[in-house]
């Protein structure tokens, strides 16, 4: 009798992996496909006469895109021109706003 059940087609640690992967999938890798994805997209959204950033923070506007050779040429405020190649261009530049900071008497400071 134990012998007969045991040899039924159901196998519940098929359907726990099944759901395993399909909760790591959702959770952890679809996620961080679209973040790389949407990334990707902003990286590639200047043009010339913008002011880009590079990943390693130097700031510059864009003069040429070579999209032939997958390269961006930048100028920054000494007037050098640096060329780069794409994917080091992390996005356009918005620099930082200074919001004034409001004294307990009415007045202003900035900060």
């Amino acid at each position: 009798m134990l012998a007969t059940a045991a040899k039924s087609g159901f196998n519940p640690t098929f359907l726990i992996i099944i759901v395993l992967y399909a909760a790591v999938y959702f959770g952890y890798l679809r996620p961080r496909q679209k973040k790389a994805r949407a990334a990707r997209a902003q990286t590639q959204t200047y043009n010339v006469g913008d002011q880009v950033t590079t990943i390693g923070g130097l700031i510059g506007t864009v003069t040429l895109i070579n999209s032939d050779l997958d390269q961006v040429t930048i100028r920054v405020t000494s007037g050098q021109e640096l060329t780069f190649i794409k994917r080091a261009i992390q996005g356009v530049y918005t620099p930082p706003t200074i919001e004034p900071v409001v004294d307990e008497d009415g007045g202003q400071e900035s900060k």
